[in-house]
């Protein structure tokens, strides 16, 4: 790898003309976005893809996977918020990410957002406020994706391990750190995996875990398994409140867990969170020193016999 590739991959600085790192599709039905966008993305390196509408957008997308869809939120026929959901519904594209922009209301960034969008900008924007943004979820995404190939997921789950689960976290930590944003991590300590269970009992509630905490979570969040009995949920840019409401979430999903062997749904388990505002960032809060709180609080707290 040479020296202008590393310095992408860390910075999302230009590289060598010619090097094609991946594919921006835009969507909007007039070229405003395209115009703003396209010369400065071809120059990076990027193959920059415009629709007019939702279908041509799915089209394209199902034929070659893009590294990120820049979409306005009323584009003809089905609408941004619709495009999100059926591009995450497509098998080549479940966690692509999905940039959405719009001149509408203040609550269409929360609708954008809650639907699963990585960032909302709204318009009019500057085109290098635009580009910026562009360039930085396009730099998460490599980030990402670097951290759940390979060695990095856990074989059994498919969930980010360990060393995953720090190198996606470190991506984010700095990230949020830098915008001064918030942060929850949620710790599930899961008793009911006890040893009386046969191992292929633990190991298909563990899978039919991890798959229902992929499906109803944000594809935003980050989903890990850091111990045999221990998994991690890391929120960002989530606020207190909406933390909060996720441990609900993450009951429900426990409570209608069918675990081989048992007479009944429900998996005991305890939870704990470690979270941080945006505005109150510690030097110590590091990525050991957050998943060690979660971990700490879980250990500290009752199971729950769910």
């Amino acid at each position: 790898m040479t020296i202008a590739m590393r310095r992408y991959l860390r910075e999302g600085l230009p590289t060598a003309p010619g090097l094609q790192l991946g594919r921006v599709l835009v969507v909007e039905e007039g070229g405003a976005l395209f115009d703003l966008l396209g010369g400065a993305l071809t120059e990076d390196g990027y193959a920059v893809l415009r629709a007019p509408d939702c279908e041509r957008a799915l089209a394209l997308a199902s034929e070659a996977p893009p590294d990120l869809v820049v979409s306005d939120l009323e584009v003809p026929h089905l609408g941004g918020l619709e495009l999100l959901h059926r591009l995450h519904a497509l098998e080549s594209t479940p966690t692509v990410p999905v940039m959405i922009t719009s001149s509408a209301a203040a609550d269409a960034a929360v609708r954008a957002l809650e639907a699963g969008a990585c960032d909302f900008v709204p318009r009019p924007c500057g085109g290098r406020e635009l580009l910026a943004r562009v360039r930085g979820q396009l730099a998460r995404a490599r980030e990402l994706a670097a951290a759940r190939s390979g060695s990095l997921l856990d074989p059994l789950t498919g969930l980010l391990a360990r060393r995953g689960l720090d190198h996606a976290m470190g991506v984010e930590l700095a990230r949020v750190r830098r915008q001064a944003l918030p942060l929850a991590v949620w710790a599930l300590r899961l008793d009911g995996l006890h040893d009386g269970l046969k191992a292929a009992a633990r190991e298909r509630a563990l899978v039919d875990l991890a798959a229902q905490l992929t499906c109803q979570l944000r594809r935003t969040d980050l989903i890990g398994r850091t111990g045999d009995r221990t998994l991690v949920v890391v929120l960002p840019d989530t606020a207190l409140h909406a933390a909060t409401c996720v441990a609900g979430r993450l009951r429900s999903i426990l409570r209608a867990l069918w675990v081989p062997g048992e007479s009944r749904p429900g998996l005991t388990a305890a939870l704990g969170m470690a979270y941080v505002d945006g505005d109150c960032w510690l030097f110590d809060d590091s990525i050991p020193a957050l998943l060690a709180r979660a971990e700490r609080a879980a250990a500290e707290t009752n199971p729950l016999i769910t």
